[in-house]
């Protein structure tokens, strides 16, 4: 199974206005993707890496990270697996994120280490 970073979000207010804040801090246009099949409700990318927003998950508190409270999900997926390329582009939509001081977010690491914290 592959490990990934992702960005655990509080997404107050409109849908439309936090994709479009998503899209912005990752550099790329979302549209919508496949929920229906339990993927993701958008997806976007370039050459290297893509982007995957689900605006829901299942996910349990475990590992002392409070997943539960963190609804919407931002997984960072580099397409030719350089682990420190994928780390540096989740940290930076991260603090594009954390910098509009509008998200309650973690930075997380194959679901088990929690890398960093915003709460505005």
């Amino acid at each position: 199974m592959s490990s990934y970073y992702q960005i655990f979000l509080r997404a107050p207010g409109e849908k439309e206005r936090f994709i479009a804040d998503i899209a912005n801090a990752a550099g790329c246009d979302l549209k919508p993707g496949a929920a229906t099949n339990g993927d993701y409700d958008f997806a976007g990318g370039s050459d290297t890496a893509k982007v995957q927003v689900e605006l829901s998950h299942e996910f349990e508190d475990d590992y002392g990270i409070p997943f539960s409270q963190y609804p919407v999900i931002i997984t960072v997926i580099d397409l030719e697996r350089k682990a420190d390329r994928e780390e540096a582009y989740a940290r930076s939509i991260f603090r594009q994120l954390a910098e509009s001081g509008k998200y309650s977010m973690l930075l997380v690491h194959d679901l088990s280490d929690l890398i960093d914290r915003h709460d505005p």
